[in-house]
């Protein structure tokens, strides 16, 4: 240990775990010395060739400068010193919550999460069953009348609202301190359960029907009338003549396969072997940490809505959710993620000779993240902007392609088994992202 500090710990009732450093003054005045030396090599003094003025002229005239520098050298010196020898980690970034001078030393007061104990998953023990979709003729036909929908002028309709209709609902209260939220949405009806409460009760609804729901605000149940004030159907007429049809159909079908495969390896990932991996690891994630990550989340749906031009209380209305609910859900979610990713560290950290990063798939992550945001206009920021943009790209392309090659490591580790085909069910999406028309 480096002599000159001395460490104190302790740790609150949410985990935060505190790092008390005492700097001694002999080796505050070796830093000063250092920084002496870094400086004064560019230091011009009247009298004194540049690179020459004395030791003692230079502190007096630049004294806080140096101190300043020193104590920012010894902040970083002391975090890892701590770290180096007693092999504590943090989780997230360390905070230094205060800095005193002291016995002409220094006083640093640390802020942390320890890193928590990670165990490497039995992958033996890990035996998984990986979706298969076949693009069938029934996939094509639903595909290509989807394609068909897509291009359609929707047209006002007096008759019932059915699945993929446009419904114009108004929602109104009885109740005078909820009026406010009276508010006129459109939804494309639908019977998914996770779509808005608004397009889930619209389905079987003609113009002018009304119906009686309820949903919460906070966490206290509301009532109110949502109304059909307009329901729009797309004008399904195809012109198009057979070869042309059997053209779309044929491109439709190139197009599909991939997606399918795409949407395999997706599911994949993102549920059986995220799913497998949390349930067979344990870990003990500091109580702060969790609590702030999840406030986090709920700030950044928040500033979401705004963009939208909406408000949480619209939201939960819509989703038909207590706010607690919501809370629910992100910390379930948001607790998942953190274990997985623990994981996913611990992994790369214990088989780093057995993981290869490609950095051909570094590159092509950065090109196609450099594409969107000169799209967005990367070219007419500030010089200082652009290169911060440009330096978050490329950590973003290396942490994806490394994330891409833990994950491979895992799947050639584990046992994986292929489900029975069955039809592939296209979505809108699939027709939106790369078919070229």
């Amino acid at each position: 240990m480096e002599k000159g500090f001395t460490f104190k710990t302790s740790k609150n009732e949410l985990d935060l775990s505190t790092l008390i450093v005492e700097v001694s003054s002999e080796l505050f005045n070796k830093e000063m010395d250092k920084q002496v030396d870094i400086y004064k090599p560019k230091v011009q003094m009247k009298g004194f060739r540049v690179g020459h003025a004395p030791k003692d002229i230079i502190l007096s005239r630049h004294r806080e400068a140096l101190e300043s520098a020193s104590s920012e050298a010894l902040v970083e010196a002391a975090w890892s010193e701590f770290q180096d020898n007693e092999k504590k980690f943090a989780l997230g970034t360390p905070k230094l919550a205060k800095m005193d001078k002291e016995n002409e030393g220094l006083l640093l007061t640390y802020e942390y999460y320890e890193m928590p104990e990670v165990q490497v998953p039995d992958f033996s023990k890990l035996s998984l069953e990986k979706d298969v979709y076949e693009v069938d003729d029934s996939c094509i036909e639903n595909s290509y009348n989807m394609y068909i929908k897509r291009f359609s002028q929707f047209v006002e309709s007096e008759d019932k609202a059915e699945l993929g209709d446009r419904a114009s609902v108004k929602i109104e209260f009885s109740d005078a301190k909820n009026k406010k939220y009276n508010k006129e949405h459109t939804v494309v009806v639908s019977d998914d359960e996770n779509e808005s409460v608004y397009a889930k009760n619209s389905l079987g609804l003609k113009k002018g029907d009304s119906k009686e729901l309820s949903s919460f605000l906070n966490d206290s149940e509301v009532k109110f009338t949502m109304t059909i004030a307009k329901i729009e159907k797309p004008d399904m007429k195809d012109d198009s003549s057979d070869e042309d049809k059997q053209k779309v159909k044929d491109s439709l079908k190139e197009h599909l396969e991939e997606k399918a495969k795409v949407k395999a390896e997706t599911e994949f990932t993102n549920s059986s072997l995220y799913d497998s991996l949390v349930a067979a690891v344990s870990v003990d994630i500091p109580k702060g940490y969790l609590a702030e990550q999840i406030e986090s989340a709920l700030k950044e749906l928040e500033t979401s809505l705004l963009r939208q031009k909406t408000t949480m209380e619209d939201y939960m209305l819509a989703v038909g959710k207590k706010y607690s609910e919501i809370q629910e859900q992100y910390s379930d979610s948001i607790k998942k993620q953190i274990t997985f990713d623990l994981i996913m560290a611990k992994i790369a950290d214990v088989n780093k000779d057995g993981i290869t990063v490609s950095e051909a798939k570094v590159q092509e992550y950065a090109e196609k993240m450099y594409q969107y945001q000169n799209y967005m206009g990367l070219t007419k920021l500030p010089k200082d902007e652009q290169q911060n943009v440009l330096h978050s790209i490329m950590r973003e392309a290396q942490n994806k392609a490394t994330s891409e090659a833990i994950i491979e490591y895992v799947k050639s580790n584990i046992t994986v088994k292929d489900k029975k085909a069955v039809s592939y069910i296209p979505t809108d999406q699939d027709l939106w992202m790369g078919m070229g028309y």
